[in-house]
């Protein structure tokens, strides 16, 4: 109960505090703040229930392990299935999507966040997470690639078709 009163003396001064504002670009005096914040919320200061439809969607396709993993800096092992090591995803990240009649094409990226942390933050440095991991410099693929980009794959482009429910690997 305590947390509850605390909250609504934070949406009180909140209020209060952007009244002033509010009134300057609304026109809604302190009244008709209040009143449009009953309108809208619910005593625990959450939106109420939806009452228009939300998106209905479902999952069409899931990546699959493209890869096995060892250890950063090992050659990766053969696979998958994977004898050693554990099944690494690389392609996790949809860069396009469109439908056309019953298909629906995507194209994936791979190893994205290590590109983002490698060339636009600049911090290549090699880590292993539960998640991913990011090799950079201690990848196989260094040379030819230089250390920011180790982790590149080629992106793929996928085809499913809502109808038959086939997913095909146009990227060959």
């Amino acid at each position: 109960m305590a947390r509850m009163d605390r909250v609504h003396r934070i949406v009180a001064f909140l209020i209060f505090l952007f009244a002033g504002f509010l009134n300057a670009q609304t026109g809604m005096n302190l009244d008709e703040i209040e009143q449009f914040w009953l309108d809208n919320y619910d005593a625990t200061g959450n939106k109420p229930a939806l009452t228009t439809p939300t998106l209905d969607w479902q999952l069409l396709a899931k990546a699959t392990p493209d890869e096995c993993y060892d250890t950063i800096g090992v050659a990766p092992p053969a696979g998958p299935p994977c004898a050693t090591g554990v099944p690494k995803v690389n392609e996790g990240y949809i860069w396009a999507m469109d439908k056309h009649g019953d298909n629906v094409w995507f194209g994936t990226g791979a190893n994205i966040n290590c590109f983002v942390l490698g060339t636009y933050l600049q911090f290549p440095l090699p880590h292993e997470t539960p998640s991913w991991v990011c090799e950079f410099g201690e990848s196989q693929n260094v040379p030819p690639l230089p250390p920011q980009v180790g982790d590149f794959r080629p992106p793929k482009i996928y085809v499913y078709n809502a109808q038959t429910k086939i997913l095909t690997d146009k990227s060959a």
